[in-house]
């Protein structure tokens, strides 16, 4: 039996997390730049915003309930 533990899981979401943190800052001053000066540039703005931090606070309350010791079984082998 192949088990990896848990928190493998966060090391790659914390990456994904990094990744969208860089562009999602890229977006929010592209869309400030180029469309902030109109209404729906801030409505995207506060759509986007609200999304992610809705995002991120579902998240911190579901991570403590993970037990983050119990390993994960990949491959299941019959012993053949």
């Amino acid at each position: 039996m192949i088990a990896i533990p848990p928190y493998i899981l966060l090391v790659v979401y914390g990456a994904f997390l990094l990744f969208f943190v860089f562009f999602g800052l890229a977006n929010i001053i592209h869309i400030a730049r180029f469309g902030g000066g109109t209404w729906l540039g801030y409505l995207a703005v506060l759509f986007f915003v609200s999304a992610s931090a809705i995002i991120v606070f579902l998240t911190w309350h579901a991570l403590p309930a993970v037990d983050w010791t119990t390993p994960i079984s990949l491959i299941q082998t019959n012993g053949l």
